[in-house]
Formats: structure tokens, C-alpha cells, sequence
């Protein structure tokens, strides 16, 4: 069965990521996909890039980690 990534960040937000052809359609080299797709979360240690506020721009630097959700 094709599998589509999911990508979870820290603050919450899921994003898309990579999706993989199961290998009887790869093989078979077409451009199909299952009638039904796995999801599959990764974990990301980090925030996501628009959680993330650019060093000249934040107000206020967070030093500690926050405990994982």
C-alpha cells in the first residue's frame, strides 16, 4: 500500500511531506497509486519554519526546551 509522510513539528502543526509508491506499482513502473494511502507521522524535534521567528526579528530569545507534547 503507498504510504504519504507526515511531518509533526513541536507546536503542533502537520505538514505534507515525501510520498512513497507501494513496490507492485513502482515495479510495475505507472504513475498510479493505491485506492487507499498509509499515513505516517515523523516526529520533528523542532518547530515548524513559521513558528520559528527570525533572529533579527524576535523580541524575546527562549533559552530552555520545552517538554515534548
Amino acid at each position: 500500500m503507498c504510504t504519504q509522510i507526515y511531518h509533526v513539528y513541536q507546536c503542533g502543526c502537520r505538514m505534507k511531506g515525501e510520498f512513497k509508491q507501494c513496490d507492485e506499482k513502482y515495479n510495475a513502473e505507472t504513475n498510479l497509486q493505491c485506492d487507499r494511502t498509509n499515513n505516517d507521522d515523523v516526529v520533528s524535534r523542532n518547530y515548524c519554519s513559521k513558528h520559528m521567528p527570525k533572529e533579527g526579528k524576535a523580541t524575546t530569545q527562549y533559552v530552555g526546551r520545552q517538554a515534548n507534547r
